[in-house]
């Protein structure tokens, strides 16, 4: 049988440390970019409590050609 853990995680570090941080926050964009291709926007969103990043592309060029399907099998972090 086996025993149970338990995790605290401090939310306020957690948040700073990993949702907010400006060195992963690059990696994403950086990842973001290199895998779009042409039709593909990236923006980069500072939320309050995380940020990220978003590829956009208009739908006909989605439905059409799958742009936004081909970009994230690209992704690589």
């Amino acid at each position: 049988m086996s025993n149970r853990a338990r995790f605290v995680i401090n939310r306020a570090a957690f948040r700073e440390q990993v949702l907010k941080s400006p060195e992963l926050q690059r990696q994403i964009q950086s990842a973001c970019e290199d895998a779009s291709g042409k039709g593909i926007d990236v923006s980069v969103r500072d939320g309050v409590n995380r940020s990220g990043a978003v590829m956009s592309c208009p739908e006909r060029d989605e439905t059409k050609h799958g742009l936004l399907t081909q970009a994230t099998g690209r992704l690589r972090l």
